[in-house]
């Protein structure tokens, strides 16, 4: 008798709370809806009956928390992400990155960076927490921080287009152009032919050039600028080759050649030269992963096809020539996918 008792308040706790979710969710459901109609009101409303029912829900506090932060109401918002941040799930995670972008905006620069450091603990190396982190660095000039964060968020998220061109960015920021160099030609590798595209090839162009000044048509009117002290060795050496690469396109051995194919072949050169450098001690993703994965563009046949491809938003000429060369550009694709750097 009382096993027959204990199954079926067992069986009537399990149908309650089953009844419970089911209502949660349609209530949530609405209030999404309500939100992404931009009635936050109302979305508010709906959210907490739901939060009567679960008051520590994850899913609920940030939903929450993301209308109050439409409705620019940030007190109530840090409030609420705070409470879905204890939750280690996927509403969790982005409630730590809503905190990391309200105190930011607020102006609380260090709770800023301290709740995405607390994210990185509970969660890991995640790549958008430590994306985030690189943004709200880079925002306060803090470079170094945003290095870092840019480079954990690559290492962990490869694919990520929007870090490589950040990291590409902040590096340029600081005048070290031959780093900048390798997080750009990423990027524009996973993302050619975009809006923002055009921009991360003229910052390509803008990092190769910078250290040539031509003032006249002849090669004795050009001047050459090598980096910042106390930088690498090997970095300098690799300023000074960028440097005397781009002067010798006005030599007389490439009156012969187009602009593109010059390009095409101080850019080979460059990335040639940097997969032999000898970096010494220096142990990091450009030196384990970025230089000799161009290196091997740069030393394999698809040299030509990767030039065109990641140019191609910007100068029509290559988008013609990956139009017409599909076979060229999948036997590209398919000599990445082999290629194991």
């Amino acid at each position: 008798m009382r096993k027959f008792v204990f199954t079926f308040l067992v069986f009537f706790v399990s149908t309650k709370l089953c009844a419970q979710d089911s209502l949660v969710q349609a209530i949530m459901a609405r209030g999404i809806e309500l939100h992404d109609q931009g009635q936050y009101n109302d979305a508010i409303a709906e959210y907490e009956k739901a939060l009567a029912l679960k008051p520590k829900d994850g899913f609920i506090n940030y939903e929450l928390a993301l209308s109050y932060y439409y409705q620019e109401d940030f007190g109530k918002t840090i409030a609420y992400a705070s409470i879905a941040a204890e939750e280690e799930s996927e509403h969790g995670l982005q409630a730590v990155i809503l905190l990391g972008s309200v105190y930011d905006q607020t102006g609380e620069y260090k709770r800023s960076i301290k709740a995405l450091e607390k994210g990185i603990k509970t969660y890991g190396d995640y790549f958008l927490i430590w994306y985030n982190l690189g943004v709200t660095a880079t925002g306060h000039e803090d470079f170094e921080k945003a290095e870092v964060a840019f480079v954990k968020a690559v290492g962990n998220k490869l694919d990520h287009a929007n870090s490589h061109f950040a990291l590409g960015r902040i590096l340029l920021a600081q005048d070290r152009r031959v780093e900048a160099i390798y997080p750009l030609l990423f990027c524009a590798l996973l993302d050619p032919n975009s809006e923002r595209s055009a921009i991360v090839y003229q910052s390509i162009e803008q990092a190769f050039g910078a250290g040539v000044v031509r003032e006249n048509d002849t090669t004795t009117g050009i001047t050459m600028t090598v980096g910042q002290k106390g930088e690498n060795q090997a970095i300098r050496s690799a300023e000074l080759m960028m440097s005397m690469l781009e002067a010798s396109r006005y030599l007389e051995k490439y009156d012969t050649l187009s602009e593109e194919e010059i390009d095409m072949e101080l850019m080979s050169s460059f990335l040639r030269f940097m997969a032999e450098l000898d970096f010494g001690k220096r142990d990091d993703f450009f030196t384990n992963y970025y230089i000799p994965f161009f290196g091997a563009v740069a030393e394999s046949e698809h040299m030509t096809t990767f030039y065109h491809f990641i140019r191609m938003s910007m100068y029509p000429s290559s988008q013609q020539w990956c139009d017409e060369h599909g076979q060229e550009l999948q036997a590209f694709f398919d000599w990445l996918d082999a290629l194991d750097v």
